[in-house]
């Protein structure tokens, strides 16, 4: 979902524009898709080399696996800006490179589940929005980044979310009180604020419109709930299925209240 609900974002703001082409947003998703398969395989090699010396025994189909399908995606996004607008996808790849490299430095240091690692994550992986806007429009223009920061601050909930709930699931006790679950919700909760407070200001500034604050209310209040209701363990599957329908839900809402 942090790769598609932001590519619908960027596609559907993009497309209504007067040149708008659904041929390059359908084109463009493999490649994005391409571009996450081949990552995996590329951070396995640089973690074992990093931290062993050596590649391993799977090295070769590893790295070919990740070539192919990184020079597949690279390859299809080139031709797809033929049409488009080449400086754009350089600014893009860019951006996506020096979010990559501070990732792969946060990995490197063992410090790939820290906040500022997986925020940076999230804010590589959501660059799917002003790209699927750009291949949308032929157009990076400030609605399509904007579309990439609304979208950040949306996914980067989950990082203080999943952890909260992995520090509800390692304690042995089968209820907590209100103290431990406000310690181990405290995090959360300062998102949430930072949340309010980031769109706050985004509206009083004019960057955004009031009703773009709508597409934020679900998930906060569904968060503030499994703050109030958190006891160790979880139904992994259920809360898989509730987080997927939250996301598209706050996708389908941005879109609603940015075409209005």
């Amino acid at each position: 979902m942090i790769l598609l609900v932001p590519y619908f974002t960027g596609a559907a703001v993009g497309l209504p524009a007067a040149d708008g082409s659904v041929t390059r947003v359908l084109l463009g998703l493999p490649a994005v898709l391409l571009l996450f398969v081949s990552r995996p395989g590329a951070m396995t090699l640089i973690k074992r080399r990093h931290m062993d010396g050596d590649f391993g025994a799977d090295a070769a189909s590893l790295a070919s696996g990740s070539l192919i399908s990184a020079t597949t995606a690279a390859v299809l996004l080139l031709f797809l800006s033929l049409s488009a607008g080449f400086s754009s996808l350089l600014l893009l790849a860019v951006a996506g490179a020096a979010l990559f490299c501070f990732h792969l430095w946060r990995i490197l240091a063992r410090r790939e589940r820290s906040v500022s690692g997986e925020l940076a994550g999230i804010l590589m992986l959501t660059l799917t929005a002003p790209l699927a806007c750009y291949l949308a429009s032929a157009d990076l223009d400030r609605g399509c980044w904007k579309l990439w920061l609304l979208n950040s601050l949306y996914f980067g909930a989950s990082v203080f979310y999943v952890k909260m709930k992995l520090r509800a699931s390692a304690r042995k006790q089968d209820r907590m009180n209100a103290g431990l679950k406000l310690k181990a919700g405290r995090p959360t909760l300062i998102y949430i604020a930072f949340m309010v407070i980031s769109l706050s200001l985004a509206v009083l500034l004019g960057f955004v419109t009031p009703s773009v604050t709508f597409a934020y209310l679900p998930a906060a209040i569904y968060m503030l709930l499994a703050i109030v209701t958190l006891r160790p363990g979880a139904d992994i599957r259920l809360e898989g299925i509730v987080q997927t329908a939250l996301a598209v839900l706050f996708g389908v809402l941005l879109v609603v209240a940015w075409v209005a």
